[in-house]
């Protein structure tokens, strides 16, 4: 997390020290500096689209009303795009490991109220997508997510993330 947080380091090593904490167990004191990275508007796009994503590896609740919140007053589009498409994927799921018991707490975390829409273009803003499906008959499924980063200064994705998941 020291690496995380230092601005003197070249942002793909902020983004790996970020991306190395998916394996790392769930820490309060982790949290809440990942958020602040997350929802600093000062820091680079990559930096806090990967800061989102370390903290959605330990949902709860009130983290998720917190990131909603940053999400209504979003400045940057490339960032807002991303949230925006990751968590309406989200609350479509039908994954049912990670998928499905994600989109009832977001659910329950918005409490009704409709996250600010980021639909934009998608040849130029960054987006996450999903693709999910569950057979009752199979007791088989699986989900498709990728990530697809855009930085405001680049007309080319700086990065792109595929993850494939089969539930047998």
């Amino acid at each position: 997390l020291k690496c995380a947080v230092n601005d003197n380091l070249p942002i793909n090593m902020t983004i790996a020290a970020l991306e190395s904490l998916r394996r790392m167990p769930c820490r309060q004191e982790t949290t809440e500096q990942l958020f602040n990275i997350y929802a600093s508007h000062h820091n680079d796009v990559e930096i806090r689209v990967a800061s989102y994503l370390a903290l959605l590896k330990c949902p709860n609740k009130e983290l998720l009303r917190r990131i909603a919140k940053v999400q209504r007053t979003e400045v940057n589009n490339q960032v807002g795009s991303f949230v925006w498409s990751h968590l309406t994927n989200a609350m479509e799921s039908t994954e049912p490991v990670h998928g499905l018991p994600m989109a009832r707490m977001l659910q329950k975390a918005l409490g009704g109220n409709v996250l600010r829409e980021f639909n934009l273009n998608r040849l130029r803003f960054s987006r996450a997508v999903e693709g999910s499906f569950y057979s009752d008959i199979l007791r088989a499924g699986g989900s498709v997510q990728g990530h697809l980063i855009y930085h405001p200064n680049s007309f080319f994705p700086r990065s792109t993330h595929l993850n494939i998941t089969m539930d047998v």
